[in-house]
């Protein structure tokens, strides 16, 4: 279990705004130094002084991390000039809102190649690494509470969040015997620029095009996000809080799991349903 953070090292994809940026500054308040990967090069600068401007040791690359290359040469960058990584946020993510009836394949192609690929990719890159330094270390991979209970017409963006939910569950797992925990941040509603991540959208995914979910879903997440929105660095608080804890689910809003209840209330009535009834559930 990782406790003391002062002098430690944490890597943060999608680091230079938003939740990642979020983490970041928690890290930093509480003595880590912070290596920032993005694909943003005017943010990723603009974040890493407003870290060192609080005293915090900070460093940023450019990285895409749909990238496998680049991400490896990044963790061999950092482990050259910093040292041993000991957090690892695979954070960077992206969104699209398409019914799935008329989800387009270059949109499953993009989601997936950031919220799941750039996952895989920051774990083959850096987890072998921590693993093997034997130092207390700790793994977060940013889901959503669309990795818990499904949410209508976002259903790209949850299936790469179940995925990484399902991978870090078995991470924690897999991980038991080393000094390396694992952790799935599952935000609800926070103050990001999330809807606006088509802007960061090359070419090799195809054009990008504006969400086509219905108006009245667009008004209800306008209106969650203007009324229970949280600041990226309220959650990376409770970040810090769930390494502490070693906690599998960081879930930022407690008002989800009545959602999440009905999803696994179902699960069950329809078990015993097809099987006649289950031994517990009578």
């Amino acid at each position: 279990m990782m406790d003391d953070f002062n002098g430690k090292l944490a890597v943060v994809t999608g680091g230079a705004s938003g939740i990642g940026f979020g983490m970041a500054e928690a890290f930093g308040a509480e003595g880590a130094r912070i290596a920032l990967l993005d694909i943003e090069d005017a943010a990723l600068e603009t974040a890493v002084e407003a870290l060192r401007t609080k005293g915090v040791s900070a460093t940023g690359q450019r990285v895409d991390v749909t990238d496998r290359a680049a991400m490896v040469a990044a963790a061999a960058a950092i482990a050259d000039a910093e040292g041993p990584v000991h957090i690892l946020c695979n954070n960077a993510g992206v969104g699209v809102a398409d019914p799935l009836q008329i989800a387009r394949a270059e949109d499953w192609d993009w989601v997936l190649a950031v919220n799941l690929n750039g996952v895989v990719n920051g774990l083959l890159a850096f987890l072998p690494g921590m693993v093997a330094h034997g130092e207390a270390g700790h793994l977060v991979n940013t889901a959503s509470v669309a990795g818990l209970h499904p949410m209508r017409e976002i259903g790209i963006y949850n299936t790469s969040k179940y995925a990484v939910v399902g991978m870090t569950e078995t991470l924690f797992d897999d991980l038991k015997g080393t000094a390396i925990g694992a952790s799935a941040l599952c935000p609800g509603y926070v103050n990001t620029n999330i809807n606006q991540s088509r802007r960061n959208r090359h070419a090799a995914f195809g054009a990008s095009r504006p969400p086509q979910m219905s108006r009245e879903a667009m008004r209800q997440i306008d209106h969650a996000l203007k009324t229970r929105g949280l600041a990226p660095v309220d959650v990376g608080r409770m970040v810090v809080d769930g390494i502490r804890r070693n906690l599998l689910y960081i879930v930022t809003d407690p008002a989800f799991w009545t959602p999440i209840r009905r999803r696994f209330e179902r699960i069950a009535a329809d078990t015993a349903a097809l099987h006649g009834g289950m031994p517990g559930l009578e």
